[in-house]
């Protein structure tokens, strides 16, 4: 799969404070692909110079295809309108309005709502609105599920995959361990403007060793056992207790969380 984004030795630096220094990685078309990092990781102004709002020091940013934004945040003029906004970036853009996506996204209630008057989430969802307009082949989602509730964040989420589904290439930078482990097919850590890991949340499992956990529901109660070989430790426990006669009615299996691995891997790095 040819890449959508290329990044070779990105540099930046703030005085003598350096935010990043000699990033080098890619993102395949049609991929989600999820940025993580601590407050101050630099994550904001990676995306800034990828979209090329901020200058770099060195390296090169490559795109294959138009671009999307939705920033962190956004200055639009308190007294405008939903629908107002949208004419503008269309405008701006030289496109016509894909009235379906902005149904989608719930923009109904926006358009003749002044932009002051708009919650965080409202705000939220107007961004991306006016980032999809013009039907980018890559789109960055600074942050998107910020203020939103959760019938807000279900339909972004669904709308999310529904890009992927179009082959479009979506770099998303969150908080949200749930969201980028629900959404994302790779994933990038940064720490002190450095790559700790870069890959599927399966492979950093494995990368932090973690057993699998396994907990069994049964008429007598719950028990729970940690696994490194899932297959044979699932048949020998199933024997267990099929030969003590005690009925499974349910089985869970995991093996940690993104947010687990993501702190012990930030601890390892600090240290």
């Amino acid at each position: 799969m040819a890449d959508a984004v290329a990044v070779t030795n990105l540099s930046k630096q703030y005085g003598r404070h350096q935010v990043f220094k000699y990033l080098d990685f890619q993102v395949k078309q049609g991929e989600i692909f999820g940025i993580l990092g601590m407050n101050g990781a630099g994550k904001t102004t990676l995306l800034e110079c990828m979209e090329g709002l901020r200058d770099y020091d060195s390296g090169t940013v490559k795109m294959n295809g138009s671009i999307g934004i939705q920033l962190q945040s956004a200055s639009i003029p308190s007294y405008m309108k939903g629908k107002e906004a949208v004419r503008l970036i269309a405008g701006w853009k030289k496109t016509e309005i894909q009235e379906e996506i902005l149904y989608k996204l719930g923009m109904e209630e926006l358009k003749e709502k002044g932009y002051a008057e708009m919650s965080t989430g409202q705000k939220r969802k107007l961004h991306l609105a006016l980032a999809l307009i013009g039907d980018p082949d890559i789109l960055f989602l600074d942050e998107p599920a910020a203020g939103l509730d959760v019938e807000g964040r279900i339909r972004l989420h669904r709308q999310i995959r529904r890009l992927r589904e179009r082959g479009k290439t979506i770099l998303l930078a969150s908080h949200d361990m749930g969201e980028v482990e629900n959404l994302c097919d790779r994933i990038m850590i940064l720490h002190k403007g450095t790559i700790l890991f870069c890959g599927t949340v399966d492979e950093l499992s494995k990368r932090m060793g973690k057993c699998y956990q396994i907990e069994i529901l049964t008429t007598e109660g719950t028990q729970k056992f940690e696994a490194k070989d899932i297959g044979e430790s699932m048949l020998d426990i199933l024997e267990d207790y099929k030969s003590k006669n005690i009925k499974i009615q349910d089985i869970k299996i995991s093996r940690g969380t993104l947010e687990q691995h993501f702190l012990e891997l930030m601890e390892g790095g600090s240290r």
